[in-house]
């Protein structure tokens, strides 16, 4: 794409220096005011047709890059929705970090529980053995030290006997007791460590999961993000083109109105120095025969142009050269010149038509072309040579006929209407 765009640039850095070298002024010796009028008219034209050109690549560019600046939005949003799924999952990887944590209390406290409660069972038998060898051996010993079995069976020391036994029993089934609840909490806490133990392994694992899920959406961000980037580089460059091509317009648009302004001032000239034909004089073609104008029937400045062969009427455009002022009017050319030159506007066709004139309607056959040029009153010239014959119409409208037949009696006949001088 970016070979593309630079070969774009070079095509219109070219075009543009080869229409300068074709639009340069010229002075071409012995070139008379109507070559020189016809030539600038086709130079504008020729600017005419690149500035259309031009912009019709600029609308092109602007089309494409609205295009890709489309796709650059859709990106962007792309982005931004896996932007805040990552920054979801971050703040559920924190989560699961915190639980992680309070689970890893959990299971240090468990751990210090049983370590306290092993500690604490140890104690009770250790206190238990303890009382019971101490009690057994004070039953069992007399005030020396040493066993007297006579006294033994004393009733004194029987009811000793019984009331140390019976409290050495009492110690034993409390210490009992006690160690079996301290036996039966040590294996629920060694269960809810496990338990723990546990959890925190799916803790564990569902954060790793999330780890991924994370890498993953950032991976595709970044890729988005790097066509994104190459979308705004397009973008770029086809601004880029298009300012070139609009510098480039204001350019021909200069060399245009330079162009316009000479061939006013040539027209100008002609007009001052027209020499009006006389009745049967022998014109050359593209010779100058008059002034567009507006007389007789009319709606504005404009030239009627009809063309007869052997007294028929024919389509004026296919007897009109092609690559005239007027687009799609043109054909075999066997009218060398065309009657008028520079900016022109076809404003009526040949054959059957309806109009308004009066707030009226009507309908007629339209026996030529209608051209409209600017300046109104532009230079009207002989489409071909021939004998030249003059007049008014009934309705005031100053005409010029030219008749390749003197008297006009067979051949072409062209008429040239509502001119405001000849």
């Amino acid at each position: 794409m970016v070979l593309k765009n630079f070969c774009l640039l070079i095509f219109v850095f070219l075009t543009v220096l080869s229409i300068f070298t074709s639009i340069s002024p010229t002075i071409v010796k012995g070139e008379s005011l109507e070559e020189q009028l016809r030539r600038i008219d086709r130079e504008r034209e020729q600017l005419r047709g690149e500035i259309d050109n031009l912009q019709e690549n600029i609308n092109t560019n602007k089309f494409v890059q609205q295009g890709y600046s489309d796709q650059a939005s859709k990106l962007y949003n792309e982005i931004e929705i896996f932007q805040k799924e990552i920054d979801q999952l971050h703040l559920e990887v924190e989560e699961l970090e915190i639980n992680i944590q309070l689970v890893e209390q959990d299971i240090k406290s468990k751990n210090e529980e049983i370590e306290k409660n092993k500690k604490g069972i140890s104690q009770l038998e250790r206190e238990s053995r303890s009382r019971i060898t101490d009690n057994y051996k004070s039953f069992r010993l007399n005030g020396g030290g040493e066993i007297n079995s006579n006294n033994i069976f004393t009733t004194e020391d029987i009811n000793d006997y019984f009331v140390d036994t019976q409290y050495i029993s009492i110690i034993q089934e409390d210490t009992n007791s006690l160690m079996t609840e301290l036996a039966r909490l040590k294996r629920e806490l060694e269960v809810k460590k496990l338990e723990l133990d546990e959890k925190k392994k799916e803790l564990v694992k569902g954060l790793e999961s999330l780890e991924i899920k994370r890498s993953d959406l950032s991976k595709q961000r970044d890729e988005i993000q790097v066509k994104m980037n190459v979308y705004y580089a397009e973008i770029s460059a086809i601004q880029n083109q298009i300012n070139n091509a609009e510098g480039s317009i204001a350019v021909f648009s200069q060399e245009e109105a330079e162009k316009a302004a000479q061939a006013e001032r040539i027209r100008q000239e002609i007009f001052n120095s027209y020499t009006p034909v006389t009745v049967g004089e022998y014109v050359a073609g593209g010779r100058p025969i008059g002034n567009q104008g507006c007389t007789g029937l009319c709606t504005g400045p404009h030239l009627h142009f009809s063309v007869q062969q052997d007294g028929a009427w024919q389509e004026p455009c296919s007897y009109l050269p092609g690559g005239g002022p007027v687009g799609g009017c043109g054909g075999s050319g066997i009218l060398p010149n065309w009657p008028i030159s520079g900016t022109v506007y076809f404003t009526s066709g040949y054959g059957n038509r309806c109009f308004n004139w009066g707030g009226s309607d009507y309908c007629d056959f339209h026996s030529g072309i209608d051209l409209a040029g600017v300046p109104s009153n532009t230079p009207i010239f002989a489409a071909h040579s021939g004998y030249a014959y003059k007049g008014v119409d009934p309705y005031g409208a100053m005409y010029v006929v030219i008749c390749e037949v003197q008297g006009c009696r067979s051949g072409i006949k062209t008429g040239y209407w509502h001119l405001s001088a000849f």
